[in-house]
């Protein structure tokens, strides 16, 4: 009986602990290895819930109907639903291009309408665990919001100097390249289970990989050539295997999950290659959350010297090999003014090729994962938010 007890304290104190990490997660103070909870099947109104769906408000609104009517969405949103997986990168505040929508007609179209009545001034939101039956008309609004570690607190000069002078970042075997603007090596950034571990996060993925697309969805013929895979699903949000990278990263950048986006993995295979691009746009400057202000690029394989695939800085001439668990990280804007994007920042990913300089063959594939941190809160942000400035 007392064994028996002692478990059933066991389980209670567990809960309590649980809850708590909950709670400090929807404060933004959660550590990202933390178990997530909350999400799901939530304590909605079914019949609610059900026309919501049948309405697509689980595309125009899945953060808050996965969470709280998931069931719904299962059962009847169905009918809003593109086949094509490449309708993942359809974007809500950007234009569908002519091949979205030849392949992607029912989002295209939907997005198109919600987007009209963003301009007219008003846009839904729910009530549903307030009691009201409404759906109630209120303007967006686009608040900047400081994050623990952001760029009140931390400027970019200051985050860069502290990996570089810390005991504690030595075991991640940390070189700079560049001062201005700031760049930096990791030699041995993820540990081999680590590297596994996202891999694997990959692999299980219900999510197709899939052509990767520019900036808001823009075709990205010509420009870019590699495979992409956003962990955006619940499933991979909650993953604890893709929230160790983001421990990790927040460990040395000192940013909250908050400004974190959701990490990307890249696949290149032989011949393809990214061109010359910014991990930024100009107008994200003035908008809620700010500028990418930093990229993080891990390396999850290995491409041997002299079969490409580097990643080239060509106005600073500056390359980085691809090596499994190594990374790099650096600053999109410039360190004296982080509202304005650093041109030096350009980069490509160079080619992966099957043949080397000495006439030697190979196949080789550059797997890596990207990791986008904002200087504000970035999470939860409407889309229109990450263009319009903050406070319209």
């Amino acid at each position: 009986m007392r064994s028996r007890g002692l478990a059933v304290l066991a389980l209670a104190l567990e809960c309590c602990q649980q809850a708590l990490r909950c709670q400090a997660e929807d404060e933004g103070t959660c550590p990202a290895g933390s178990p997530d909870c909350g999400l799901g099947e939530g304590g909605g109104d079914e019949a609610r819930c059900d026309a919501w769906a049948r309405s697509c408000e689980c595309q125009l609104d899945p953060e808050f109907m996965l969470r709280h009517c998931a069931q719904s969405c299962r059962l009847h949103g169905g009918h809003c639903v593109d086949k094509d997986a490449s309708c993942q990168r359809v974007a809500l505040g950007k234009r569908c291009t002519p091949d979205q929508w030849g392949a992607c007609p029912k989002l295209c179209k939907l997005h198109r309408a919600e987007r009209r009545r963003i301009r007219e001034g008003g846009k839904k939101t729910k009530k549903k665990l307030e009691g009201s039956s409404q759906i109630k008309e209120e303007k967006v609004k686009c608040v900047r919001k400081e994050t623990r570690g952001g760029l009140q607190d931390t400027s970019v000069a200051t985050m860069f100097e502290r990996i570089e002078q810390s005991e504690w970042a030595k075991k991640y075997e940390p070189t700079v390249l560049s001062r201005d603007p700031w760049i930096i090596h990791f030699g041995r950034l993820l540990t081999e289970q680590e590297v596994a571990d996202l891999r694997a996060v990959a692999e299980d993925s219900r999510y197709p990989w899939v052509p990767s697309a520019l900036e808001g969805g823009q075709s990205a013929e010509g420009h870019r050539t590699s495979e992409s895979l956003l962990c955006t699903s619940g499933d991979c949000q909650r993953d604890l295997r893709a929230r160790q990278a983001h421990l990790v990263a927040m460990n040395i950048t000192g940013l909250g999950l908050p400004a974190h986006e959701f990490l990307q993995m890249v696949r290149y295979r032989s011949g393809t290659y990214h061109n010359e691009h910014f991990d930024t746009d100009e107008d994200f400057g003035s908008s809620a959350p700010g500028h990418r202000i930093y990229t993080m690029l891990a390396y999850l394989s290995t491409v041997p010297d002299g079969f490409g695939g580097e990643t080239s800085f060509p106005r600073l001439n500056l390359t980085v090999p691809p090596k499994r668990g190594s990374a790099v990280l650096w600053t999109n804007v410039r360190a004296d003014n982080p509202r304005k994007r650093d041109s030096r920042a350009k980069h490509a990913s160079l080619p992966v090729r099957s043949t080397n300089a000495r006439g030697e063959r190979g196949e080789f594939t550059k797997l890596a994962m990207n990791l986008w941190f904002h200087g504000y809160v970035v999470r939860n942000q409407p889309p229109e938010c990450f263009t319009a400035p903050a406070g319209y």
